[in-house]
């Protein structure tokens, strides 16, 4: 029983003194700084770096150096499920966005980020619900899981060659995106990086990308094609790393035929006719469709005659008649 009392004493004052140590400062200093920040509208986030509010909810980043890293309990990062950021600017010198820095906050509309950042920490904008446009800078390469899952009103992106994944989770549920741009250099696309994306409708992977892993491209619903122009590129063993609707563009004889033939996909050669050609084209009235349809309209376009043109020169169905008419019927006759 006197052991008992003991231990449960010595329980008590070990909670007190910590209880103590809290209320002053003197331990845990950076989540409480964490939660005071919650409704501050300035202060430092890194050893160089300071940031402003401004009453127009524009959320200032300057200085130096690398952002701190919090993690606490109650608030995982300094601006995570803040509500009264609108845009973010950060300005040239920083290096870093921590993880999960702007976690949660629903009201960002934009975000711009300087070619001094080279480091994006996971899930830094996920779950920003209102967030429209972001660039990923040249210099970033090293970019964290999670990244944008989430950002449902998120509608185009370009990826820089210099990042060399696109990775897990980093387009997850982005409802509204419906424009991506991957640039060649990229190596990878991690697992379910695009899952979910329901208003993608077509997307082309560059020959730099060697892997495309499990579920990449699962729940897609609007996806209708897909070009995968490395001939020899993994891709996951499994039905559901492609939408199932989506036709595959790729080379003959590449990883992506086999799969398309494997899980009973639609194929078609990069090169192909694409799906709204006018076959009935007859540019020059000779009741062919050849080469000279093509000289026909470039040269009366090139000589301001492009009224002489008929409704039978639209061959990429566009409904305008031009020079993309002549290029098309050129690379659809040499891919025939």
């Amino acid at each position: 029983m006197k052991i008992k009392k003991l231990l449960g004493g010595i329980v008590l004052t070990g909670a007190m003194l910590v209880s103590s140590a809290v209320s002053k400062g003197t331990i845990f200093n950076k989540e409480l700084s964490v939660s005071a920040a919650f409704t501050e509208t300035s202060g430092k986030c890194g050893d160089n770096l300071t940031w402003n509010l401004s009453g127009d909810g524009t959320l200032t980043i300057s200085g130096t150096g690398k952002m701190d890293t919090y993690h606490s309990v109650f608030y995982p990062q300094i601006f995570s499920e803040r509500r009264d950021i609108r845009s973010v600017k950060i300005n040239n010198g920083v290096t870093s966005i921590s993880d999960s820095a702007f976690r949660d906050c629903t009201a960002i509309t934009s975000i711009s980020i300087p070619n001094s950042v080279t480091t994006i920490g996971y899930g830094a904008f996920y779950g920003c619900t209102s967030l429209t446009s972001v660039n990923l800078p040249t210099s970033a390469n090293t970019i964290g899981d999670n990244l944008f899952s989430g950002c449902t009103s998120l509608k185009s992106i370009n990826i820089p060659g210099n990042i060399p994944t696109v990775t897990w989770y980093m387009f997850e549920n982005c409802t509204a995106l419906r424009s991506v741009n991957i640039a060649n250099g990229v190596k990878e696309i991690y697992l379910r990086a695009f899952e979910g994306c329901k208003r993608l409708e077509s997307i082309n992977i560059p020959e730099s990308v060697t892997s495309i892993n499990y579920a990449a491209f699962n729940d897609c619903t609007s996806l209708k094609s897909i070009t995968i122009n490395n001939q020899d590129c993994i891709i996951d063993d499994n039905a559901s790393t492609i939408y199932y609707e989506a036709t595959i563009y790729g080379h003959a004889n590449s990883t992506a035929q086999d799969y398309a033939k494997k899980y009973n996909r639609k194929f078609k050669l990069i090169g192909s006719a694409p799906q709204n050609v006018n076959l009935n084209c007859d540019a020059n009235g000779d009741g062919k469709l050849n080469v000279r349809d093509a000289a026909h309209i470039a040269k009366l376009l090139a000589q301001g005659k492009s009224n002489r043109l008929t409704a039978k020169a639209d061959f990429n169905g566009d409904g305008k008649i031009n020079v993309r008419d002549a290029a098309s019927i050129a690379k659809y006759l040499a891919n025939k």
